[in-house]
């Protein structure tokens, strides 16, 4: 017998609505990609990697034993080419950039399709606003990321993972696992939250508190599993070692774990020799993070200083910029120079990143932005924190006590959102595909406030 389908497929208001927020961000989202800050004028830093990675393959395919096609997770710069095929691989990218504004539009409805298998109609309602009017995703769309793709899929995976769940049908579980499939080969991290969730449902199994489906479980997981090897195996073909899916992981982990703002590598000792006479922090292969240069302006005596490990705020080392060998040495020097109390104080000062003294980037460094874009993004930021980061801290605390399935799928988006950033380091643009389980354990307690000030505003006036 199948079970009744869900109110959020059945109900035709629900529809309407659903594609009435798709056309309105699909207007605002196409607008910002063609007219307000087109992302093919704004190439950079990442967004640049990106597109190299991904012109490349698509003129010359794998070409397996390049290093630096393993720098960062083989997703974004894969399904980048894959559409340049099909819209053109030239500047100024338009095709590519209506192609990264639709995902961004399709977030929309996706959010509200999420909030409607968790909330209440009205509440899901304003969530779908929200996810409408939310300006990091709107600022984001005007450049080359991995957000829009991995945001998507992040959101609709959860929405088949609850079908799943609720309904336990193997289409459902093909669709969760594609998408989760999708979200690891875009950025790896996702990986935690299906360990969290995982756990989650092996825990309800054998607590006999619902009935496991798990057919549609293990379809599920065959295929993450084949993103996971694949993407492993793919790691080797170019690096020539087993044991990760990108390179970047290595660097990433020794800032947060030295408190260095810039890692430079070079391939002779003399190049190194050479950039540390100069005190030049642009040679060789580097990378630099601005959260951590934000940081360095806190001054020494306060909680969140950066306070290097090694001293400098740079690290120069001899070697490839990923190399596992000298990023483990350089980690072992900065244990030892710091201590657990000290390594303990760097996590809760990469958590705080998430939210706080961290200018949203790329905005933040993209010189030919118009400066109204930098202070639209900040004023994104700031609501954020105003209005939603204590409340959903309130909703995930509740959500893991004594929420529902769909609350508690939120709260380990988040979780796992939180455990990454104090093993590495939080910036707004890793928290902003996690905005929406935020905002949806958010909205009942701001709700609630809502109803509590009314009602103090009534009784004065009575």
């Amino acid at each position: 017998m199948t079970p009744a389908p869900h109110a959020s497929d059945a109900d035709p208001r629900a529809r309407r609505f659903a594609w009435t927020l798709f056309a309105l961000a699909l207007l605002t989202r196409w607008i910002w990609v063609l007219w307000v800050h087109p992302p093919g004028a704004h190439v950079f830093s990442d967004m640049a990697r990106y597109l190299e990675r991904a012109q490349g393959l698509a003129e010359h395919g794998p070409r397996f034993g390049v290093r630096t096609m393993a720098w960062q997770a083989w997703g974004t710069h894969t399904l980048m080419a894959g559409l340049m095929k099909l819209v053109g691989a030239t500047a100024p990218f338009v095709g590519l950039a209506l192609v990264w504004a639709t995902m961004w539009a399709a977030v929309v409805p996706a959010t509200y399709a999420l909030a409607r298998r968790i909330l209440d109609a009205k509440l899901a309602r304003v969530a779908g606003v929200c996810a409408l009017l939310w300006i990091p995703h709107l600022s984001l769309a005007g450049y080359f990321t991995s957000e829009a793709p991995f945001t998507l899929v992040l959101i609709a995976g959860s929405v088949a993972a609850l079908r799943t769940w609720e309904l336990g049908r193997t289409r459902d579980g093909l669709l969760c696992g594609v998408a989760f499939a999708i979200a690891f080969a875009l950025r790896p991290q996702v990986a935690l939250f299906i360990a969290l969730g995982g756990l989650a449902l092996l825990l309800a199994a054998w607590r006999r508190k619902a009935r496991v489906h798990w057919r549609a479980w293990t379809v599920a997981a065959a295929l993450i599993a084949v993103s996971v090897v694949g993407s492993m195996w793919r790691f080797s073909a170019h690096t020539g070692r087993w044991g990760g899916v990108a390179e970047n992981a290595e660097m990433n982990l020794t800032a947060a774990r030295c408190h260095n703002i810039v890692t430079q590598a070079f391939l002779t000792e003399e190049g190194r020799a050479r950039s540390e006479a100069r005190g030049s922090t642009l040679d060789g292969r580097r990378v630099s993070l601005p959260g951590f240069r934000q940081l360095a302006t806190t001054g020494d005596s306060h909680p969140l200083a950066l306070r290097p490990a090694l001293g400098g705020e740079t690290i120069r080392f001899v070697g490839y910029i990923g190399d596992p060998q000298a990023h483990a040495e350089l980690r072992r020097r900065c244990y030892a120079a710091t201590g657990l109390v000290e390594q303990a104080r760097y996590s809760l000062v990469n958590l705080s990143l998430l939210w706080v003294l961290n200018y949203p980037w790329p905005e933040a460094s993209d010189r030919r932005a118009a400066m109204p874009l930098h202070v639209l993004s900040r004023t994104g930021a700031w609501l954020f924190v105003i209005l939603f980061m204590v409340p959903s801290w309130l909703g995930t605390a509740r959500a893991l006590r004594e929420g529902s399935a769909g609350a508690r799928l939120c709260a380990l988006q988040l979780l796992s959102l939180f455990a990454l950033a104090l093993v590495f380091f939080g910036t707004p643009r890793l928290r902003c595909p996690y905005d929406p389980f935020a905002l949806i354990l958010a909205l009942p307690y701001l709700a609630s406030l809502g109803a509590k000030l009314r009602a103090k505003l009534r009784a004065r006036r009575s």
